[in-house]
């Protein structure tokens, strides 16, 4: 399967919130066997997932999201924490935010510290 078109990965998480059935939009985007798919469309389902139930719900460590996302590579985990907290700056909740931000950056950390940016040459030195 390639990569879905970013209108797919939405339409089936907010047809499943109009008809108050966030598991069809839940099993829709975790039956996606690309990894690439399966963030995307569970990045769409958490951002709105998040932006309708409680904080608690949301963030907690062996909540829905937490095992929606299972296995996924860190990379792939954190953007689905970072589209949960915009869920949770739509709630307009500044502390569920900060939550799901944490839990993103600290999957990063797995990986060290950032590189340091490129030094890239000006046009002087390289004459």
């Amino acid at each position: 399967m390639g990569r879905p078109e970013s209108r797919h990965c939405r339409a089936v998480p907010e047809d499943s919130r109009a008809r108050a059935d966030s598991d069809l939009g839940l099993a829709w985007a975790t039956a996606q066997s690309d990894e690439d798919a399966k963030t995307e469309c569970l990045a769409y389902w958490a951002e709105d997932y998040a932006r309708v139930k409680s904080n608690s719900d949301v963030l907690s460590a062996d909540g829905r999201l937490a095992k929606a996302i299972g296995d996924l590579s860190p990379t792939s985990a954190s953007r689905i924490w970072a589209r949960a907290g915009c869920g949770r700056a739509a709630a307009r909740d500044s502390e569920g935010v900060a939550v799901a931000i944490k839990v993103a950056k600290d999957l990063l950390d797995k990986f060290g510290p950032p590189p340091a940016a490129l030094s890239m040459p000006d046009i002087k030195s390289m004459s």
